[in-house]
């Protein structure tokens, strides 16, 4: 969050917001989640917070407000469960920014693509993604629009386990100047996370 945050007017968009914990980070922040049960405990721990309870899909195709910065932590469904209308309705919103989806995208790419259509000119993201990022075919679709839509698009490569207690791996991922456009992505690769109030340099394009 603090990567992306200027200033504290800086209105900060969490698509899948689950319990709060990127929300509770900025008082300025608005969050989307479709559980029920995730969505009060986000309330609890944000009480500032704008919560949303809807299929960020559907709430992103009909809301008219836009955002500084856009942040966190997309659900990371594969394929075989990311089906049916959620699914038809995130490869149509991503199809707006030029993303084409196939039916074998994991649910976190269009998160990302369709999230970056909601911020500002000039506006930044910062996910935390599978790091499958660096592999998935679907992965291309999804980098190449951001490409397309920022003016610098970083990658940060975690060789020590960002969450232990799971078996997938996670990277980080950094944009900026949303509305602009590059040709190459940025790689940083660190042995561990460390906070620092901006993402770490790029040891190559």
């Amino acid at each position: 969050v603090g990567w992306v945050v200027e200033c504290e007017t800086d209105r900060v968009l969490d698509p899948s917001c689950g319990d709060g914990r990127f929300l509770a980070c900025h008082h300025a922040s608005v969050g989307v989640e479709l559980d029920e049960q995730e969505a009060t405990t986000a309330r609890r721990r944000a009480p500032w917070a704008l919560i949303h309870q809807a299929d960020f899909f559907l709430w992103a195709s009909e809301t008219q407000e836009r955002f500084e910065a856009t942040a966190g932590n997309p659900p990371f469904i594969r394929y075989q469960q990311f089906t049916g209308a959620i699914r038809e309705r995130a490869l149509g919103e991503a199809a707006k920014m030029g993303a084409r989806f196939s039916g074998l995208t994991s649910s976190w790419a269009p998160f990302l693509v369709v999230a970056a259509r909601l911020l500002k000119p000039g506006g930044k993201m910062a996910f935390v993604v599978p790091a499958e990022i660096g592999h998935a075919p679907y992965a291309v679709p999804a980098l190449s629009a951001l490409c397309r839509h920022f003016e610098r698009v970083r990658i940060v490569a975690i060789q020590e386990k960002l969450f232990p207690e799971i078996s997938e791996d996670a990277w980080l991922l950094f944009a900026e100047g949303f509305g602009g456009q590059t040709d190459s992505i940025e790689l940083s690769i660190v042995d561990s996370f460390a906070s620092a109030p901006r993402p770490p340099e790029p040891a190559k394009t």
